[in-house]
């Protein structure tokens, strides 16, 4: 003769869905159960669902039922607290990686930082040293400038002259008004 299903069997099986990490659904409790109608195993998968905040705020609703035996919840309580163990030395592993990781980073980064600063500082003294002789240089060139303007005007002293009587011999002229 067919067993039937009852809330216990279900809510068991969404339970157990859920830690398995899989979203509880009609075809998953009938799998997991082994038997049942979709139309039986629905209203009970809703009920489930509807009680299951009232569950998630009361830590007590996921304690062992009461019958099980004080060596299986110490057992239980102790392979608990080692994964959680584990998994802290894990997560500090991971983190302590990451961060020495992140620290040799900002190590490479400062050094090419210096070196920039210093590439930098070597160029800008480059730059000054060039500016320095750009001025010496156009100071020079503008005495050898002058120097070879006075020779120029010291060697034709009539030139100027010469070009100032062109210019009024033209002025002069009737009908030539250049200036």
């Amino acid at each position: 003769m067919a067993r039937g299903i009852t809330e216990k069997d279900v809510f068991s099986a969404c339970d157990a869905l859920v830690l398995a990490g899989e979203r509880p659904t009609i075809e998953r409790v009938r799998q997991k159960i082994g038997r049942g109608s979709p139309n039986t195993v629905s209203p009970m998968l809703d009920a489930w669902f509807k009680g299951l905040g009232r569950r998630l705020q009361d830590p007590g609703a996921f304690s062992a039922p009461p019958d099980v035996p004080d060596p299986v919840i110490q057992a239980a309580q102790h392979f608990w607290e080692v994964a959680q163990a584990e998994a802290r030395r894990d997560v500090d592993a991971r983190v302590s990686a990451g961060l020495a990781d992140a620290q040799a980073r900002v190590d490479d980064a400062m050094r090419s930082v210096a070196l920039a600063e210093s590439a930098a500082a070597g160029a800008a003294a480059w730059v000054e040293a060039l500016e320095e002789e750009v001025a010496h240089s156009s100071q020079h060139d503008h005495a050898a400038r002058r120097h070879h303007g006075a020779l120029h005007v010291a060697g034709s002293p009539d030139r100027p002259v010469a070009a100032d009587r062109r210019r009024r011999a033209r002025a002069s002229r009737p009908g030539d008004r250049r200036g």
